[in-house]
C-alpha cells in the first residue's frame, strides 16, 4: 500500500473511531436525559451540543487531511503522466480493456 492510500485508511479508521465514540456518548447523555428536567435537562443538551461540535471538528479534519491526500496524489499522477506518457496511455488502454472485458461478461 503506498503513503498516500496508507495516509487515507489511516485517516478514514480515525474518523470511524471518533464517530463511534461520539454516538456512543451522544446515546449515554440520551438515556441519562430521560430523567433531567429544567437546568438537569438544559445542561444534557448543552453537552450534546458539545459531542456534536467534536464531530464536526473530527468530520473537518479528516477533510483536510482526504484534501492534502488527493493533492499528493494528484500531483503525483501528474508527474508521472508528464514523465511517461505513452506508459500511461498503455496503462490507460490496459484498464480500459479490462473493464470492458468485464462489461461484457454481464
Amino acid at each position: 500500500m503506498t503513503d498516500a492510500a496508507q495516509q487515507l485508511a489511516d485517516g478514514k479508521e480515525k474518523l470511524a473511531q471518533g464517530v463511534r465514540e461520539i454516538i456512543q456518548g451522544a446515546e449515554d447523555l440520551l438515556r441519562s436525559a430521560a430523567s433531567y428536567s429544567g437546568e438537569g435537562a438544559d445542561a444534557v443538551r448543552a453537552r450534546l451540543v458539545g459531542q456534536v461540535d467534536r464531530l464536526k471538528d473530527v468530520a473537518s479534519s479528516y477533510e483536510e487531511s482526504a484534501a492534502e491526500t488527493y493533492r499528493m496524489i494528484s500531483s503525483s499522477t501528474d508527474s508521472y503522466v508528464r514523465d511517461k506518457p505513452w506508459q500511461a496511455v498503455g496503462i490507460a488502454v490496459a484498464t480500459g480493456v479490462v473493464i470492458g472485458a468485464l462489461l461484457a461478461r454481464r
